[in-house]
């Protein structure tokens, strides 16, 4: 099991021939208006101050885009997390966040929570936010790809279309930048 995960929402830009090199790739995740109010909970080099506290949000693993080798352990150490989950008495399971697990459980391989590339052991990079984003970050000029995330693909067709006319409006006024700066 390997190859290239996308969510349905996710609108490529630039080709992702150059990541098949990685062993595992994805992005950061970052929701700054909650993670402001998180901060205080990670020391100056990116590491949760207190390790038991699993409630992190905010900041975490880009989960609609994922990319890897057949076979990469983390995928299986993934897997296994959800396959083991047990429901509660009343039969529900646990609402886990997966941008959280992945962050969680990328901690044993070095993870730190800043917007920096970072290379992990067994070959898992992190790429930074402005590679891969969000509406949360709307209209980054070098992004690669755009996730429309937040239900998006149950928008009513008004709501969706209006997304589609800004990220045109943006893709233009870049090229035109480009081309002024190349003139």
């Amino acid at each position: 099991m390997g190859g290239v995960y996308f969510d349905t929402d996710i609108r490529l830009f630039k080709s992702l021939n150059g990541f098949l090199k990685y062993d595992f790739f994805t992005a950061h995740e970052c929701f700054s208006s909650i993670f402001e109010g998180k901060k205080h909970l990670i020391d100056p080099d990116g590491y949760r101050i207190d390790s038991e506290t699993e409630e992190f949000g905010g900041f975490g693993i880009m989960s609609s885009v994922m990319g890897c080798i057949p076979n990469h352990p983390f995928i299986s150490e993934i897997l296994d997390f959800y396959n083991n989950l047990l429901p509660n008495s009343c039969g529900e399971y646990p609402n886990y966040i997966i941008d959280r697990v992945l962050a969680l459980k990328l901690e044993r391989y070095g993870y730190r929570y800043i917007d920096e590339r970072q290379q992990l052991s067994n070959g898992v990079t992190i790429f930074t936010t402005d590679l891969f984003w969000t509406q949360k970050r709307l209209f980054v000029r070098n992004g690669i790809l755009f996730h429309e995330c937040m239900n998006s693909w149950n928008q009513s067709h008004l709501k969706s279309l209006m997304t589609k006319i800004k990220l045109k409006v943006y893709q233009f006024s870049w090229r035109l930048q480009e081309f002024l700066i190349n003139s």
